[in-house]
């Protein structure tokens, strides 16, 4: 009985060492969807929520993650650039990047506010990146919707006095712009079946 605890505790152990920091934190970090979105009844994990989990993680095995942020402008549009930096403690590092566009105004919202809004989501989508977080399972939720179709659903929010706020965290992106294709006919059901949300 002891002997095989030991054999497999070895196992165990040599499976690790092939394993690097990055490959065992993506393995054992676990964030579950804890939040709630009224507006679509809709379960979500904030960027917060990512780094509370990650901590534990990061102190376990000595590693640390920084980010750097800027703002590109792509065309007349501003987007925040986030890159997170993964170092482990022997040398190990990982790079990648989130981006997220600034909306130019948002009802309720004061400049700074909303630049960091973009920059929450922007290092958000850089950890999912880091970490293989995936927060839809649908084929095309990274396909957007057409401008003609975003012009529809702005205006569909203004007259109903949605809470944009709410809506976007429901869509999982910065601007009705970046809405993904895949919820396109849910938010039409939502903003007609519940009055957009209102906040009244």
């Amino acid at each position: 009985m002891s002997k095989t605890k030991n054999e497999a505790e070895k196992a165990t152990k040599i499976a690790e060492e092939k394993n690097t920091s990055l490959d065992i934190i993506r393995r054992d970090l676990k964030v579950p969807k804890s939040r709630r979105n009224d507006f679509g009844g809709y379960d979500y994990r904030s960027c917060e929520d990512i780094l509370n989990a990650l901590k534990p993680l990061m102190f376990k095995h000595g590693v640390t993650i920084h980010f750097n942020e800027e703002i590109q402008q792509l065309g007349e549009r501003f987007y925040v650039k986030c890159t997170a930096t993964f170092i482990g403690e022997d040398g190990e590092e990982a790079e990648t990047s989130g981006y997220a566009r600034e909306e130019e105004t948002r009802k309720g919202m004061s400049a700074d506010q909303i630049t960091g809004s973009a920059s929450s989501y922007a290092r958000k989508y850089a950890l999912n990146a880091m970490f293989l977080i995936d927060d839809s399972a649908e084929p095309d939720a990274h396909e957007t919707i057409s401008s003609e179709e975003a012009a529809e659903i702005k205006s569909a929010l203004e007259v109903s006095d949605s809470d944009v706020t709410k809506f976007l965290a429901w869509a999982g992106c910065s601007s009705v712009e970046k809405m993904p294709k895949s919820k396109l006919k849910k938010a039409r059901q939502i903003i007609a079946g519940k009055g957009g949300g209102s906040k009244s």
